[in-house]
């Protein structure tokens, strides 16, 4: 599967992105929540990709329910090749992203 910004959309609406309990504590933690993450999806851009662990990754940069910069890294799920998986959601606040808070 090739990792662009339809694909991840397409994945989303198909019911085929999974967020484990590790990394849904971590977003929970930030004060984020599933629609946050959704409108991330919906409104973001792929601004970069990385490989970790022989697995690609892409950094989707976007907005949050409350039109405020997020930043979404997404993957391939090892364990089901035809599932995505959100490895991290977090607010930019490095110079690195296009949009910084």
């Amino acid at each position: 599967m090739k990792l662009n910004a339809n694909t991840v959309r397409k994945a989303l609406i198909n019911n085929q992105i999974v967020i484990s309990k590790y990394v849904q504590g971590k977003i929970d933690k930030r004060g984020y929540s599933k629609r946050d993450l959704i409108k991330c999806i919906w409104t973001g851009e792929i601004t970069n990709n990385q490989v970790c662990a022989g697995k690609l990754r892409v950094v989707l940069e976007g907005l949050d329910a409350h039109d405020n910069a997020v930043v979404c890294i997404i993957g391939m799920n090892e364990k089901d090749s035809k599932q995505l998986k959100i490895f991290n959601l977090f607010p930019p606040i490095s110079e690195d992203y296009k949009r910084v808070i």
